[in-house]
Order: C-alpha cells, then sequence, then structure tokens
C-alpha cells in the first residue's frame, strides 16, 4: 500500500534546519561524534526537532499523517509486538520497552523528512559524509592512537557494519542516480570515494561479519540495474580488487579472516571446549538449538547466562567464559532464547513485511539485507544501537521515495 500524499508549504528556514539534523544519522556508529554511539540521535535530536517540525501542519492533514505513520511502521510491528508480549509472558520483572520506542521516533522522523522534502540527493551528501568521517576516525585510531582494530568508541564490529552499510550506499547513489537527482560530476565523484573510504574503514575494524554483506552488493545491482549491465562489470570488478587489496595490504585483517577457518576445525575437534571467537559463537548456537529442543515455543525469557544455568540445571554445563557473555553473538540465538519460536515467527513476519517495501528500491534492499546478514554473527535487531541504525535509515529512504513519488519523479 501506498503511502497517502501529504500537501506541505514548509517555511524555508525550518525545513532547512530539519534536512541538516535528518542528515547527522551516519554519525550514530561513533562516540567521537556529537550524539553517537547510541539511539540519542533519535530520541533526543532528530525525533523531537521532527515533533516540533509537525505542529506546522494544519489539522485537516493530521490524518493523513497519522495513516502515513502508521504504514511506515507496520512491517515493523509483529517482531516489537512479540517482543514485548513474550516479556509479559515470562514476567519479566523490568519489562524492555526500547524496540517500540524505536518505532515511535523512526515514525516520527518519517513524518518529519516528508513535510521538508527530504530527497536521495539529501541522503547521498550524508551517505558520503558518513563514510569519509569513518575513514578518518579509523585511520586516526589505527595508524595514530596504535590501536589494534578501529572501533569509533563503540565496539568494533558495529563500527565496520556501519562503515560497509555506507559504502554500500554511496556505491548505490552513483549507480541508480534517478534523473531528477542531478547529482553533479563532482557529488558523483565523492560518493565513489565515498565508498572506497568506507570498505578501508571497515577494514580497518578488523570485523569479519561486516565484510560478508558486500557480496550482497552485486545482485542488488545487476538484478535492479538491468539497461546498465555491461557498463557495470568494469566498476564491479574495480570493487572487488579494492576490497581484495584492503584485506590483502591490512595484515590484522587478513589474520583474522584466516582465523575463522582455523577456529571452526579447532571447535569440531577438540575435546574440551577451546575459547575462541568462532569458537565462543558456536557454542552459544549450540545452547540456542538446546532451548530449542526444550522450550520450543515460547523460550526460556533469556536475559543472562548465569539466569539460564540457575534456573534450568540441564544447561549447568556452558562453560565458564560464556557465561561471561550478557547475551548471544547473534539474533538468531538470543530470540530463540528469550522467546523459543513464537519470537523466530515474529521476527520473520517483520523481515517479510520489510522485504516487501524494498521492492523496486534497492537502498531499502540493501539496509535490510546489511541487517539481516550483521544479525547472523552479532545483535543486530536485538541491539539499541543497531535496530536504531535500521530504524531511522530506513525512514529517512523511505522518505525520500515517497517524496519523489509525489513530486512526480521516476
Amino acid at each position: 500500500m501506498t503511502d497517502p500524499p501529504i500537501q506541505t508549504s514548509p517555511r524555508s528556514w525550518c525545513a532547512t534546519a530539519l534536512v541538516l539534523v535528518l542528515l547527522t544519522y551516519p554519525i550514530m556508529g561513533s562516540k567521537l561524534l556529537p550524539f553517537g554511539g547510541g539511539a540519542r540521535y533519535m530520541s533526543v535530536l532528530a525525533g523531537p526537532l521532527s515533533l516540533v517540525m509537525l505542529l506546522l501542519f494544519a489539522r485537516h492533514e493530521r490524518a493523513a499523517l497519522l495513516s502515513s505513520a502508521w504504514q511506515w511502521s507496520k512491517p515493523f510491528l509483529p517482531f516489537v509486538a512479540g517482543w514485548t508480549l513474550i516479556q509479559l509472558w515470562h514476567r519479566v520483572d523490568a519489562i524492555d520497552y526500547w524496540q517500540l520506542t524505536r518505532v515511535f521516533w523512526g515514525a516520527v522522523i518519517y513524518l518529519g523528512a516528508r513535510w521538508a522534502r527530504l530527497t536521495r540527493v539529501h541522503l547521498a551528501y550524508a551517505a558520503c559524509a558518513g563514510a569519509l568521517a569513518y575513514l578518518v576516525i579509523g585511520s586516526v585510531e589505527v595508524f595514530i592512537m596504535d590501536r589494534p582494530r578501529a572501533w569509533g568508541g563503540v565496539y568494533e564490529n558495529r563500527f565496520g557494519q556501519f562503515s560497509v552499510w555506507l559504502s554500500g550506499l554511496c556505491l548505490l547513489h552513483v549507480v541508480f542516480a534517478q534523473q531528477g537527482d542531478r547529482l553533479a560530476l563532482w557529488l558523483r565523484s565523492s560518493l565513489l570515494l565515498g565508498s572506497v573510504a568506507g570498505l578501508f574503514a571497515a577494514s580497518l575494524s578488523g570485523s569479519r561479519g561486516a565484510l560478508l554483506a558486500l557480496p550482497a552488493l552485486l545482485p542488488i545491482v545487476f538484478v535492479m540495474s538491468k539497461a546498465q549491465r555491461r557498463r557495470l562489470i568494469t566498476p564491479s570488478v574495480v570493487a572487488a580488487a579494492l576490497v581484495a587489496a584492503a584485506i590483502l595490504l591490512h595484515a590484522p585483517t587478513q589474520e583474522r579472516l584466516e582465523l575463522v577457518w582455523q577456529q571452526t576445525i579447532q571447535y569440531f575437534t577438540q575435546p574440551s571446549f577451546v575459547v575462541t571467537a568462532v569458537g565462543i559463537r558456536l557454542e552459544m548456537a549450540r545452547i540456542a538449538l538446546q532451548v530449542l529442543s526444550e522450550h520450543p515455543w515460547a523460550g526460556v525469557g533469556f536475559q543472562s547466562f548465569p539466569m539460564l544455568v540457575e534456573k534450568y540445571p540441564s544447561f549447568a554445563t556452558i562453560p565458564p567464559p560464556v557465561l561471561a557473555f550478557s547475551g548471544f553473538h547473534s539474533d538468531w540465538g538470543h530470540v530463540i532464547a528469550v522467546g523459543g519460536g513464537t519470537l523466530v515467527l515474529a521476527l520473520l513476519g517483520s523481515l517479510l513485511l520489510l522485504a516487501r517495501r524494498t521492492l523496486g528500491d534497492a537502498f531499502l534492499m540493501w539496509c535490510l539485507l546489511c541487517a539481516v546478514i550483521f544479525s547472523i554473527s552479532e545483535l543486530f535487531f536485538c541491539n539499541k544501537l543497531g535496530f536504531s541504525y535500521l530504524v531511522s535509515t530506513w525512514a529517512l529512504y523511505a522518505a525520500a521515495r515517497a517524496n519523489s513519488s509525489a513530486s512526480g519523479e521516476r
């Protein structure tokens, strides 16, 4: 279902101020920049300002506003509702509503972006600036501060994920520039530079899971850009070469990739548990499967591994190194332990609804694929920063698409 039209006549200074604030979304992955490192971008800066701007709407427009916000929110609701209800089922002492609040602020940001007539050109600037900023931050941390891996004051894997995310957006802005986007030559060049910058920033983070999202770019580009397939062959080869160069030239990243195979073999061949990054993830996957077999429908209301051992004696064999972790290193393991098959179905329901919204939109498709791929080896949908990044990016690109359709651009 398409969003209802919203006829607005925004005051120029208000619209300009709101656009500038909305374009700060790339900085959420770094505490070194204002409002970074968390969802404060949504709840303190962009969301409240959007809410204030919406007061300028006339009364007769409010029905269209509420309908538009509802349509935007619906794909996220199965997972958010499932997460909340499963906590009520397990009588969790302090129910966590953070996912619900993120969707609320995302809806407000979406309406604010509609009101301010945000376009994909605006978002092209934001993606490019964000990728370049991540490269500068990563380079300073690794080459000047002598950190082994770039982390932006947040977390190495999260820093790498957002770097890859922005790198892909930069490339997609060049490939799928609409006729009405009017990307200047210097902006196209900057976007290509931003795409490369994001890749190198990701390599500096040493995040292996983040790099797994890169192959998803090729099917998006080739399937959705049929008329340009031949022209895209050379850039694709060049991009692949740059990724390989980034890995080969940065020895720590290369070594971490080689460890994946070695640690996987070690987990299955050693008689006792050996503490490695891959081994811990595999052990957590085993625990999740055990939870699913013993508590298939509602999980155990997981809050921590020590809680799991205390309430369910059959999990007493969990190795001490795993007990030190606050949660699973995978959304799917975490969802199974929290809510069993019920919550898994809720998450799958949201993913299917989101996938329907990506039809014909390479940017939303890339955002969803990144989130799904990152969810395999890290908490993303079940992580405040990861989920906030998905919701805010989804709101901005969905609003830009709706604004483009409303203005008649193709």
